[in-house]
């Protein structure tokens, strides 16, 4: 059972953010939906700890790992967004959010083929995922208007697409 108890929580996070895209997509439990978002960070934060720790690191745990982070930090915040805040012109939202999730999907492959022990390549999509999700609880509250999604959070999905897909290098902490 130990051996399995990394990836049972990676599995745990899968399901927040499956939740999280349920609660979007069919109810309107936005900050549910939000919140699971950031449970799943946490989670996302502690399995491969845990892994390394009990020495129990394996590569279908990794992968499995990566299927957590394009779920809950690609498909699940842009569909917050989408259902959560209005946008005036919802092509260039559809557009972003295409390139969003490309690049959080190139981010996961490059991490899964050249990883490094120490340090990162690029915006990990787990904080390109949560800094989306507050974004959308920001935009829904410091814009008035009919249309308060599209002067914050498109040149903020622009920047983090760049962000992750970027080669720069910095220590994992």
């Amino acid at each position: 059972m130990s051996r399995h108890l990394a990836n049972l929580l990676t599995v745990a996070g899968i399901l927040a953010g499956l939740s999280s895209v349920i609660l979007s997509l069919f109810t309107e439990q936005f900050l549910a939906a939000g919140v699971l978002i950031l449970v799943s960070a946490v989670i996302d934060r502690y399995d491969g700890k845990l892994a390394r720790h009990l020495g129990i690191e394996t590569r279908p745990g990794r992968w499995l790992d990566s299927a957590n982070d394009f779920l809950s930090f690609g498909i699940a915040p842009i569909i917050l967004l989408g259902r959560f805040i209005p946008f005036a012109n919802t092509s260039t939202f559809f557009i972003l959010a295409a390139i969003f999730l490309f690049s959080n999907l190139f981010r996961l492959v490059r991490f899964n083929t050249r990883r490094t022990a120490d340090m990162f390549t690029g915006l990990p999509t787990t904080v390109a995922g949560v800094v989306l999700t507050i974004t959308a609880f920001i935009a829904e509250t410091a814009f008035t208007g009919e249309r308060p999604g599209d002067p914050l959070v498109f040149p903020l999905m622009a920047m983090l697409s760049v962000l992750m897909i970027a080669t720069f290098r910095w220590k994992k902490i």
